[in-house]
């Protein structure tokens, strides 16, 4: 019978790095080197790029709290959204790593490489189909934004694609036609990123000694703990219909910790949602999320001979009632 695995799975440490250094796994030094610098390196730029979407987040909430929640957004409402997207693709390359160049790098046995391969396959799978559908399919994010009955306040995303004539929320991503909070998205990324980086130290310590080649890998701390820390902060409510989560948190001696038995996205009952649309078009349809069939909105010119304009059309569609259940 294989263990069960522990509920909290402490992260202060790269359980990677830790689990290479000092085992005798039948790889030379200078594979081991290899691939522990690019890892390093695809973690940086992560880093990098989440701390620049969480500034972006916060200074976006910052511009809407002055506005005023009530109304209408007037400045740019994409800025964070691109900002956010970065983060999302290098999650999805960290992912990509995770699933294909550590099983090339150890080589484990057919049953161990399926069942690790199974579990970074669920925890890739949303960052990666976000990042594919962008790239490929021409999706883009827009933001949705909930004032609660309670007072509490969500900000968030729905990811978009054209379909004919019509702004249609991707269903193979948004799968009960939900919006994801910035809550639940920036949790989602990291918190996976770190449970796959624990299954890695697994698999590894579960291989058999092979060989006389002891490798050696520097043990530090994963370059994320501002924004561990800073996400762990940030409130915790969410969009209606969003999916249970792994609670981040820190604990006395600042170890970061992830704990998948939980959830940090709490409910906040009925509120008011205001979507934030912005493409170039002269007519089409938009769907909304929690909302059944479309809204068709249009752009005329008293000259039908007049030339495009120079810019794109905003579409705020504001007091939606949606409900947290």
């Amino acid at each position: 019978m294989e263990d069960t695995p522990p509920k909290i799975v402490n992260l202060f440490l790269s359980a990677f790095a830790e689990s290479v250094h000092g085992r005798c796994i039948g790889v030379p030094q200078g594979k081991a080197s290899e691939i522990l610098v690019g890892y390093t390196v695809l973690f940086r730029r992560f880093q990098r790029a989440l701390k620049r979407a969480l500034a972006s987040i916060e200074a976006y909430e910052i511009r809407r709290l002055a506005e005023g929640w009530a109304n209408e957004s007037k400045g740019n409402a994409t800025d964070h959204l691109y900002d956010l997207l970065e983060a999302i693709y290098v999650a999805a390359e960290l992912f990509e790593f995770y699933e294909s160049d550590i099983v090339r790098f150890i080589d484990p046995a057919p049953k161990a490489k399926a069942d690790y391969k199974g579990a970074i396959k669920s925890l890739k799978r949303l960052p990666v189909i976000i990042c594919n559908r962008c790239k490929h399919n021409h999706a883009y994010l827009q933001s949705i934004e909930i004032v609660y009955d309670n007072a509490n306040i969500t900000t968030g995303f729905a990811l978009y694609r054209m379909k004919d004539e019509t702004a249609s929320i991707d269903l193979e991503v948004h799968r009960e036609r939900e919006a994801f909070s910035f809550n639940w998205i920036c949790r989602k990324l990291l918190g996976g990123l770190l449970m796959a980086d624990a299954e890695v130290g697994k698999l590894i310590s579960s291989m058999p000694e092979m060989g006389a080649i002891k490798l050696r890998s520097i043990n530090y701390t994963l370059p994320i703990y501002e924004e561990f820390k800073a996400i762990s902060e940030r409130g915790t409510s969410g969009m209606p219909k969003e999916k249970r989560l792994p609670r981040l948190s820190l604990d006395q001696t600042g170890h970061m910790n992830v704990d998948n038995s939980a959830c940090d996205i709490s409910r906040s009952g009925t509120g008011k949602m205001a979507a934030v649309i912005d493409l170039i078009s002269s007519s089409l349809a938009i769907e909304l999320p929690y909302v059944q069939g479309s809204l068709t909105v249009s752009l005329t010119a008293d000259d039908e001979n007049s030339p495009p304009l120079a810019a794109f059309m905003r579409v705020v569609v504001g007091g939606v009632t949606v409900e947290d259940e």
